[in-house]
């Protein structure tokens, strides 16, 4: 069991699953969007987060992955769509 990212053991594979598991028992269509900047944002950012803090944030991330949900759009810098895949 993996720890959820507010560091409980409650949830074993974290709130994305949580949402799968929902959606899954309504019949609902899961949509997943994942936001993905580059670092050069945040050092142009008026409230830049300190590079030792994003690269710990980085460490710790989960990355959707594509089954998690029927379909997932990346979206990238100035909202420019990257990826699309699943049936919308």
């Amino acid at each position: 069991m993996t720890k959820c990212r507010l560091g409980c053991n409650s949830h074993p594979k974290g709130f994305r699953e949580i949402t799968r598991q929902l959606g899954s028992q309504y019949g609902a269509l899961i949509t997943l969007v994942a936001f993905q900047q580059t670092e050069a944002n945040n050092k142009n950012s008026r409230h830049s987060v300190p590079s030792d803090v994003l690269k710990s944030q980085v460490d710790r991330l989960q990355w959707p992955a594509r089954s998690g949900g029927h379909c997932m759009l990346v979206i990238g810098n100035q909202g420019v769509e990257l990826s699309r895949t699943g049936r919308f």
